[in-house]
């Protein structure tokens, strides 16, 4: 382990326990030079024990080795109380800690949640006390746990674990190593960790207000609707081959009627599918998502922008729908034929269990269209890519290409920026804005949308601009998108 990354703690306990142990330099000499063959002149120098102890902590540190001193204390003094409690601490900590690093990047928000859920009640509810800051970094939220906990360690680190594993935001991966990691070291882990039913049954704990607009082969420009809902809590319930647990919102004769996309049209249209899923008993604005299935030539439309109609008794104020709900569009031609459904539902299991970032590809190595039209299939088909993420905006003539790339290799998830913007900092807005648990990235686009609302530059800021493909393949229209126009 980087011997910058060992909790100060540790150090400090550590050092008390080989003097503890070893109370005389002579008797410290004698371990050095029987385990490890060493002088410990060579290492530290002094007369001061506790300065000594020190230096040579700092020589095995630096080596990645402070396991090996403890375990050398331990094979010379293995009745020692405070040698046993600092290699049991010292184990369980470091293991720990190693799993957690390489999120912190990503997850640092989602580790602080789950510091601050098991932080000592005797700190934050002392109202003669300052609230403790929280931390910033994960090794001082390892800190804060060791000087909250008392005399009850092992308990608060195993409480971050759980309430880690309760969040449910990091990878799959990870998980299993943390569960592992409680059922070595820690009594009764298992118990500890409890998941929501609805969590276990279907991480997607979402409402889904679905419109497909459907190509009208009479006239040009022209679409017609279908739209369904299905509440939050039936997820796992449905079934899109009967139509059971979906919701019908479909007007009675008046999915005939051909929208131009129009904006008059399109405001009319959501306020009646809202009006048909507001009274709903689990309907919630922060957990409904809509999912817009659209041919390609409507899917670089700014839908998230779209508004619904204001009720004027009411004295509604309009606001672009993308602020208020979870805004995603979704391939018409992909759903038409379920084109490649057993890769597609393969990558999207591969998506959903890694760390956002890593799915992700670039169109960084491509530098014209001519090349991007050329490249992006193959780059697609790789094992490990899962989805796409495009810094340059893609120019009308191409974009069909790359929709069709990424239905052909079976990708579930894309990110573009629909127009040019001009300042140089957009990919590392993008980068930012997947810096977070996989499923909780509609929401981060909804976020950084809002955030685009009350912005100083609205025109240039990438939230007015981010598109967002999220193609779930267990989240689908009652039935297969046909050819027949009504």
């Amino acid at each position: 382990m980087n011997s910058a990354n060992v909790p100060g703690y540790l150090i400090n306990d550590l050092n008390q326990a080989l003097r503890s142990a070893f109370p005389s330099k002579i008797k410290l000499q004698m371990m050095v030079q029987f385990e490890f063959s060493q002088n410990l002149d060579d290492i530290a120098l002094g007369e001061d024990l506790e300065d000594i102890v020190y230096k040579l902590e700092q020589h095995f540190q630096k080596e990645g080795k402070l396991n090996k001193l403890i375990d050398g204390a331990l094979e010379k003094q293995p009745d020692n109380l405070q040698l046993q409690e600092i290699a049991q601490k010292f184990e369980i900590t470091i293991s720990l800690f190693k799993i957690l690093q390489p999120l912190e990047d990503r997850y640092i928000e989602t580790m602080q949640q789950a510091y601050q859920a098991c932080a000592d009640e005797s700190l934050v509810n002392d109202w003669e006390e300052e609230i403790p800051e929280t931390p910033e970094t994960l090794i001082e939220i390892f800190d804060s746990i060791e000087e909250t906990s008392s005399q009850n360690y092992d308990e608060k680190l195993s409480q971050f674990a759980v309430n880690l594993l309760n969040d449910g935001d990091i990878p799959e991966k990870k998980a299993s190593q943390l569960n592992k990691w409680g059922e070595k070291y820690i009594d009764k882990f298992d118990k500890q960790f409890s998941q929501p039913e609805n969590d276990a049954q279907d991480k997607d704990a979402t409402s889904h207000l679905i419109i497909i607009f459907h190509p009208c082969k009479q006239y040009k420009a022209r679409y017609w609707f279908e739209a369904w809902f299905i509440p939050y809590g039936e997820a796992g319930k449905f079934n899109s081959k009967t139509g059971e647990g979906y919701i019908s919102i479909n007007q009675d004769g008046e999915n005939n009627k051909k929208v131009k996309f129009e904006e008059k049209e399109i405001a009319d249209l959501l306020k009646f599918c809202f009006e048909k899923i507001y009274q709903q008993p689990t309907f919630s604005r922060h957990q409904t998502s809509i999912e817009f299935i659209l041919p390609n030539e409507l899917l670089n439309q700014p839908v998230d922008s779209w508004t619904i109609s204001p009720d004027e008794e009411e004295h509604d104020i309009p606001s672009p729908i993308g602020n208020e709900y979870k805004v995603i569009v979704r391939s018409y031609k992909r759903l038409k034929k379920y084109w490649n459904q057993n890769d597609w539902e393969r990558k999207w299991n591969t998506f959903v269990n890694c760390a956002c970032a890593e799915c992700f590809v670039s169109d960084d190595d491509c530098n014209s269209d001519e090349e991007l039209e050329k490249q992006l299939y193959y780059i697609l088909l790789r094992e490990n890519i899962t989805a796409l993420k495009l810094i340059k905006s893609p120019s009308p003539e191409v974009f069909p290409k790359i929709l069709a790339a990424i239905n052909k290799s079976a990708i579930p998830v894309a990110l573009w920026i629909r127009e040019e913007l001009q300042h140089s900092n957009i990919r590392e807005e993008i980068d930012e804005l997947l810096k977070c648990s996989i499923m909780k990235l509609p929401e981060r686009v909804k976020e950084k949308r809002l955030q685009a609302s009350v912005a100083i530059d609205k025109q240039t800021h990438i939230g007015n601009h981010i598109s967002l493909l999220w193609e779930n393949p267990y989240i689908l229209p009652p039935s297969p998108i046909e050819y027949t126009m009504p």
